[in-house]
């Protein structure tokens, strides 16, 4: 469903790799209005949110959607059926906090973690809150690092062959920076391909889902 308020004031970034951008990156920077958002119908706000997924539709600018280039990339998607149980290591990016308490950074972070067993998971939190639309991510340590306040939303992207691929979001998990040892819970964005094409395909775009596949091309622009 559309969202029903609009977005004067919130605004889409690409190439913003400082919280206050530099002059000598103002001209590579690229800045986009909000023209619609739709969040997922079945989405529940509890502490472990069910079907936490959105699109977002980016206004038109000078006739253009997104530039891409060597600095700017799409990611490529999975297929429906892909699988998560070879994925190795992957990674998970954000402007979040690096403590609890502490300021967001001013630069993203990155971080590599990996996909583990739903059993994991379910251990955890129980199979009520870790449902199939969740996958469960950790890291080596994390109590020292993990995904944070302000991270939600954040790309799981894993390498398959030399292509990124999109595999999951931030989505809930305990507290950084306090004694917790569990796993992360992650959207698991492979049961999501099929309404993701029925939101984009009434504005003519209709991506093939594939791992082996990446409609972009550097220098291309794309809006939907």
């Amino acid at each position: 469903m559309p969202f029903p308020f609009s977005f004067p004031f919130i605004r889409v970034y690409l190439f913003q790799y400082l919280r206050i951008i530099a002059l000598t990156c103002a001209t590579l920077q690229q800045e986009f209005g909000i023209e619609q958002v739709w969040i997922h119908e079945q989405y529940e706000d509890t502490h472990f949110q069910d079907n936490d997924i959105a699109l977002i539709r980016i206004e038109r600018k000078w006739g253009r959607g997104f530039r891409f280039n060597k600095r700017v990339r799409p990611l490529c998607m999975p297929s429906a059926d892909a699988s998560y149980d070879d994925l190795g290591a992957c990674t998970v990016s954000g402007w979040g906090r690096t403590m609890v308490f502490s300021q967001p950074t001013q630069r993203p972070n990155e971080l590599e973690v990996g996909v583990y067993p739903d059993a994991v998971c379910e251990a955890y939190f129980g199979t009520y809150n870790y449902s199939s639309s969740s996958v469960c991510v950790g890291t080596e340590n994390p109590f020292l690092k993990r995904p944070c306040g302000g991270d939600s939303g954040g790309a799981l992207v894993c390498k398959r062959g030399n292509r990124d691929v999109l595999y999951g979001m931030v989505s809930a998990g305990p507290l950084c920076g306090v004694l917790s040892f569990s796993p992360d819970v992650f959207t698991r964005i492979t049961k999501y391909i099929r309404w993701i094409q029925e939101k984009v395909a009434p504005f003519g775009y209709r991506p093939s889902f594939q791992e082996r596949f990446n409609p972009f091309r550097p220098g291309g622009s794309f809006q939907w």
